[in-house]
């Protein structure tokens, strides 16, 4: 006897809604911990250079924010359509400009530097965890502008991770500074 096959359940658009609602829903509580994270870790240094790295993520982070909310309101009040539209109208950000430290700034920041250190290896984490989230929900999402929007703010994050390893690497590698290359301080 022939086993019978099992018919497959195909998604309403009503089930395709509410996958976008909690993934969408899902990115806008990662970037509000986003904001949460570099805000305290805004308040644990001191030097102007990592205040103004950690202005600079947090001004990105508010973006991702204001943009997920917009797709996720759209797609609630009035569907797929506008959401998707909402998410075309996305065009990523800008590159952000590296503000090389000076020698002045680096020997204050070498005296704070394993709470700093720690601060940037926990960023790092999150942007990669950003990343792949974004990626994994994008490959999830039948809607190709709300993909692909997804695509672009997953690449960001991981622009944003390189930004702050350039950064770690320019307070831990003393070497860049006096003419010499990977010279590391001891932690």
């Amino acid at each position: 006897m022939a086993a019978k096959k099992k018919k497959t359940v195909k998604k309403s658009s009503k089930d395709d809604k509410s996958d976008i609602l909690k993934y969408i829903h899902l990115a806008i509580e990662v970037e509000k911990r986003g904001i949460a994270f570099y805000t305290e870790a805004k308040k644990t240094v001191d030097d102007y250079n990592m205040t103004r790295l950690m202005d600079v993520l947090l001004e990105q982070e508010h973006i991702h924010l204001k943009f997920f909310t917009e797709i996720y309101e759209a797609e609630n009040r009035r569907g797929i359509l506008d959401a998707a539209k909402k998410a075309g109208e996305y065009h990523g950000q800008k590159s952000v400009k590296n503000p090389l430290f000076g020698m002045d700034q680096l020997n204050k920041i070498v005296k704070q530097k394993s709470t700093i250190y720690h601060l940037f290896n926990q960023a790092i984490e999150f942007e990669q965890r950003g990343h792949d989230l974004y990626m994994e929900l994008a490959r999830k999402i039948k809607n190709k502008k709300i993909a692909d929007f997804l695509k672009m703010v997953a690449h960001e994050e991981l622009r944003h991770r390189d930004f702050i390893r350039m950064h770690q690497d320019a307070i831990y590698d003393t070497g860049y500074w006096l003419g010499m290359e990977h010279v590391r301080l001891q932690t």
